[in-house]
């Protein structure tokens, strides 16, 4: 076969010398159909670019109440800018039920509107929480107070004035600051006596622990040690009990030293 000519499937390249003993054969598929090659580094942003988004766009899963609720990241709305300083009982009913904020059509409520706007939640990308955290934090506060009575009449006979006129929301707020920071002297000194001083101890199945930048710590403010110590009496039977003998030796001289 002459150099150049083709047969049927197969391709004939000429060498240098010109003879056919030295020809090139190559399967006409091979040759036509090869596929082309393009380096991965070239492909590899697109992918990229391409996962993050598809990531960003899948929902997000979060249970309220015992219901999973389906939330679309990429279309959150901004925390609606509401204020209760002027209607404390609107805030006690949003609290637990709400139409101030509607996603996939269900209301929100109040109490659970950190865990869509808190960026570990892995759901808001913008700093959206960080414009209502502190007075989401105060309303939490005064719910958590008004929960405590049996009815919002028994709330307002507490939170009145002599005269019969309700105390306002920052009045409201200071009474209850003022009653958290005694109790929580109380609760520190409870546990520093309950413990002998030793919050590591074993028995204190590391309630007190936490760790900063890596390294176990043991808290020593009197707010976060207090707020333990209640958390372990209302968890744990045996120290409850433990707690409650230890209460019942204690001498008049030393309930008068509190």
């Amino acid at each position: 076969m002459q150099p150049g000519a083709q047969a049927s499937g197969s391709v004939y390249v000429s060498t240098d010398s010109g003879s056919d003993s030295q020809n090139i054969h190559q399967t006409a598929a091979n040759a036509l159909f090869e596929p082309l090659l393009v380096p991965s580094h070239e492909l590899e942003p697109h992918a990229t670019a391409h996962a993050v988004t598809s990531a960003r766009q899948r929902p997000v899963c979060i249970n309220l109440d015992g219901e999973d609720l389906h939330v679309d990241k990429t279309h959150l709305p901004d925390p609606p800018a509401i204020h209760f300083s002027d209607d404390i009982p609107a805030l006690f009913r949003e609290w637990h039920a709400s139409q101030l904020l509607v996603i996939a059509g269900r209301g929100i409520p109040i109490k659970h509107w950190d865990k869509l706007y808190k960026k570990r939640n892995g759901i808001a990308e913008t700093d959206a929480w960080h414009a209502i955290k502190v007075e989401w934090g105060n309303w939490k506060f005064l719910v958590e107070e008004h929960d405590q009575f049996p009815s919002e009449n028994a709330f307002w006979a507490e939170y009145s004035s002599e005269e019969g006129e309700r105390l306002s929301y920052q009045q409201i707020l200071d009474k209850l600051q003022d009653h958290r920071g005694s109790t929580d002297d109380a609760d520190y000194y409870a546990a520093m006596r309950y413990f002998g001083n030793d919050l590591d101890r074993a028995d204190a199945q590391g309630a007190f622990r936490y760790r900063k930048s890596g390294k176990p710590m043991i808290y020593t403010k009197r707010g976060k040690v207090a707020q333990k110590w209640r958390k372990l009496l209302a968890e744990d039977a045996e120290i409850r009990a433990n707690w409650d003998a230890m209460q019942a030796e204690r001498s008049p001289a030393e309930y008068s030293r509190v």
